[in-house]
């Protein structure tokens, strides 16, 4: 699976079809309430601002650009020009020791970027090594200057805010994909945690073997959307051990900052990494969706927020639906991992367009500007030509996450 060399393109095959809407188908909450602090030690966020007031990034250079696109690698934050990829400016950040699944960066509607990240995983450090290292989420300005940082390994049992953030109400929730269910309210004013819930399994039998593992935090049409993953039922008889998970989801009121009772657990061999808000509906993602699990095969479930009822379910030309995001020009666009293909599809009519770059990757992070779509491997950010190939943007080594800004014409 080794992407394109910088300037090597790729045949494009598009196949167009038509699916029309189905019919309807059928520990504690509250674990820390206001147990937070702000911190103002020094902690990365005081060093990465005593580092941008000497000078120790790369910028800025010249004119904050008119349209921005944010590139988080393993060791930084790279800050560009969406329409030419001009660097503005680089920032350090605490090194990830390893990449998850999560989403790498989110932005507000201040246009402020946060970046959650954990330096204590085990298995990749000695023991000893562990409790020296940093885990927390940081806040910068829509130019790069650090704001703040909120601190979670003290006071909460967040193990890792890299579950995903979402924003509503004046809040962010962030999810804590090591820490069994656990999610971070976090008021984006003062930037104290409010509160710390947590999201149970729906039925829960077995201790540990049954606990919940967030992948994903989505805001969808007023609701916040928790997705993660649990183990299948018990008696299961399992086809491959790697994929026989189930994906489980949660709701949060963001008026009372609760958890419902009520979840909804999809069939094993699911897996949603990922949702897109499609006219008040959540189409989520099943990235599972190609293994022999059960039939019939599922690439998309739409979904009730409010009640998480499955009210729907489509497949699209090809499995493996890993990210997704809505465009500009109002499509719903799809990222295919392994294949490396990128559906577009008409939220309305679902006429979907499948544009094939012909190479097998394994995207970290994916979005889409002005109706092109641009993913992130490794080696930088690889964007679709006119051709259906993928051309390297960006050149940045051990990348993870990509944003675009909204651009200034759309």
């Amino acid at each position: 699976m080794l992407p394109l060399e910088a300037g090597e393109t790729a045949g494009r095959v598009i196949v167009r079809t038509s699916q029309r809407p189905k019919s309807n188908q059928p520990h504690q909450v509250e674990v820390a309430a206001m147990r937070t602090r702000r911190h103002v030690a020094v902690t990365w966020l005081a060093l990465l601002t005593l580092a941008s007031a000497c000078g120790g990034d790369t910028g800025p250079l010249g004119e904050f650009p008119e349209n921005t696109g944010y590139l988080r690698t393993a060791k930084k934050l790279v800050i560009f020009n969406a329409d030419t990829h001009e660097i503005y400016r680089t920032i350090d950040l605490p090194e990830e020791p390893w990449q998850s699944d999560s989403h790498r960066l989110e932005r507000d509607d201040k246009g402020r970027i946060w970046i959650g990240y954990n330096q204590a995983n085990p298995g990749y450090w000695w023991p000893w090594t562990v409790s020296t290292l940093k885990t927390g989420v940081l806040v910068f300005s829509a130019q790069g200057d650090p704001e703040y940082e909120v601190k979670v390994s003290d006071d909460t049992e967040c193990r890792s805010p890299r579950g995903g953030i979402a924003f509503a109400k004046g809040y962010a929730f962030i999810g804590c994909d090591q820490s069994y269910g656990r999610v971070l309210v976090v008021n984006t004013e003062t930037m104290d945690i409010a509160r710390t819930l947590e999201v149970e399994h729906p039925d829960p039998e077995v201790p540990r073997l049954s606990d919940l593992y967030i992948q994903a935090v989505e805001e969808v049409a007023g609701s916040i959307l928790v997705f993660g993953s649990g183990r299948p039922p018990k008696g299961y008889d399992e086809v491959h051990p790697s994929t026989t998970g189930i994906a489980i989801v949660a709701r949060i009121d963001p008026d009372t900052l609760t958890v419902y009772d009520y979840k909804a657990e999809l069939a094993p061999g699911s897996r949603v990494l990922d949702a897109v808000e499609v006219d008040g509906t959540a189409w989520l993602l099943n990235s599972f969706s190609h293994i022999p699990e059960r039939p019939p095969r599922t690439d998309i479930y739409v979904m009730d927020p409010m009640t998480l009822e499955i009210v729907d379910s489509f497949n699209l030309l090809e499995p493996y639906p890993v990210w997704g995001t809505i465009g500009a020009d109002g499509y719903v666009y799809i990222y295919h991992r392994r294949i490396g293909g990128v559906t577009r599809i008409d939220p309305v009519t679902r006429e979907i367009e499948y544009m094939d770059s012909e190479r097998e990757t394994s995207a970290q992070g994916f979005d889409v500007y002005r109706g092109q779509p641009c993913i992130v491997l490794r080696s930088g950010l690889w964007c679709m030509n006119g051709d259906g190939g993928i051309d390297l943007k960006l050149p940045q080594e051990s990348s993870i996450g990509v944003l675009f800004a909204p651009s200034k014409e759309e």
